[in-house]
């Protein structure tokens, strides 16, 4: 039985081609741009209570979910119909003009129910599944939000797959979960999307997860079944984007190889490369090494938006930190918040029960926020500036006992309480926060 799942992990928008680079001095991987695509989202009917069914020119969605999260899932999804057309040259036919159709439940016991209802067998452990049988993508609700978006993806990108490879080839479960792990990171502004992306942040971290395996491709190979979704993810992006894009030509020439009938894996690649795939078990090591995601989530309220760009929301302080040491830092963002919301970055950190963050908030008033021994204490920097252009931007640079932080033409000197460190910060707010930009 041929079956694609994403194991559960731990638990409008600006127009795309302004969406700022990523630049993280030596710890950012090269970029390798992938085209953007656009799509409006189908027209919403109630379900019954909490639910909603979305008809889009491709899809039937049916969505557990608020109606503005369900028409979002809507227009990426029918975004994704055009990335993966032009990702494999192909697509599949719509018999009849029958809907591709995709279902997103609350939990996973709705999500196993809807599973048996169409006679399949529930897979264990998974958040999402599509079978060719019903030829329909299941997923539920995740911990974060762009992990569910992700998971919906995933199998639709199954679904999409199973459409355009020669009829009853059977491929192995590493190259199926490797394609879609690899095209369903993604970047999402509102309205336009690109698949096959390298978040800046996401609970999971299957780069982070990646980097402390071992690398064996030959032995991983040979396997029929998925043995690592992060490996497996790493491999379809090494080949993808690895030293400027110089393998993907190659590497496309073989996915299409697999997918048009190829019954051994090995030999395609090594008739196609010209040498063992083993060659590359040390490169791909090595490359995992700075083509990480930057910014580690401490609280579950961050999204990756595109390079340089995130969205965070919460109702209490939160932030997402830069991984690797910082000297400098420096984002963007626009102000819109509650009475009480405040936005700003984290200044310092050395667990979570110790750092300091520092916020403009609505009141005017530039805060630091100090988390000490877990005690947390505001202290009043004194009055903001003012915004220049609708929007504060930032930059903080490190010394050897404290901070100046730059907000717009203010700035402010802290102590440097704990280690440096860098990264969006934010309290009772929903912010998007973008330009963002750092020097180890």
């Amino acid at each position: 039985m041929l079956m694609g799942w994403l194991g559960i992990g731990s638990a409008c928008a600006d127009d795309p081609g302004s969406v700022a680079r990523l630049d993280a001095g030596p710890v950012a991987p090269v970029e390798v741009l992938d085209p953007w695509f656009c799509s409006e989202p189908g027209h919403a009917s109630s379900a019954g209570d909490d639910a909603w069914q979305v008809q889009s020119d491709h899809y039937s969605l049916y969505a557990e979910t608020s109606q503005a999260e369900a028409l979002i899932l809507s227009a990426l999804i029918e975004a994704s119909w055009d990335a993966m057309s032009d990702w494999f040259e192909d697509q599949p036919e719509l018999v009849a003009d029958q809907l591709f159709r995709v279902e997103l439940y609350a939990d996973v016991d709705a999500w196993a129910a809807a599973i048996r209802r169409d006679g399949l067998e529930v897979p264990q452990g998974a958040g999402g599944y599509f079978h060719p049988g019903s030829g329909i993508a299941y997923a539920y609700q995740q911990p974060t939000r762009y992990y569910t978006r992700q998971l919906v993806l995933h199998e639709a990108i199954h679904q999409f797959h199973d459409g355009v490879r020669s009829p009853g080839h059977r491929v192995p479960g590493w190259y199926i979960e490797g394609l879609a792990e690899h095209l369903s990171h993604y970047d999402w502004n509102g309205e336009c999307l690109r698949l096959g992306r390298l978040p800046m942040v996401t609970q999971e971290d299957s780069p982070a997860q990646a980097l402390d395996q071992p690398i064996d491709l030959a032995s991983h190979w040979m396997n029929e079944n998925s043995v690592s979704r992060p490996l497996e993810w790493a491999t379809f992006r090494y080949f993808e984007h690895a030293d400027e894009g110089a393998y993907a030509d190659r590497w496309r020439a073989f996915v299409r190889s697999m997918d048009a009938g190829s019954q051994d894996a090995l030999a395609e690649f090594e008739r196609i490369f010209e040498v063992p795939v083993s060659t590359f078990d040390e490169p791909i090591q090595d490359w995992l090494t700075n083509a990480q995601q930057p910014l580690k989530a401490e609280y579950l309220e961050w999204s990756h938006v595109a390079p340089g760009g995130v969205d965070g929301w919460s109702s209490v302080f939160s932030f997402a930190r830069i991984k690797n040491s910082v000297q400098r830092f420096s984002m963007t963002f626009e102000p819109a918040w509650s009475e009480a919301g405040a936005g700003g970055v984290l200044l310092s950190y050395q667990d979570p029960q110790n750092w300091v963050g520092v916020v403009v908030g609505a009141n005017g008033r530039v805060s630091s926020f100090e988390m000490r021994e877990g005690q947390a204490v505001w202290w009043d920097q004194g009055e903001a500036p003012a915004l220049i252009d609708g929007a504060y931007s930032w930059q903080i640079d490190h010394g050897t006992q404290e901070t100046t932080v730059q907000i717009n033409d203010q700035t402010f000197i802290l102590p440097l309480d704990f280690e440096p460190a860098g990264g969006p910060a934010l309290n009772q707010s929903s912010l998007r926060f973008s330009e963002i930009e750092w020097t180890p």
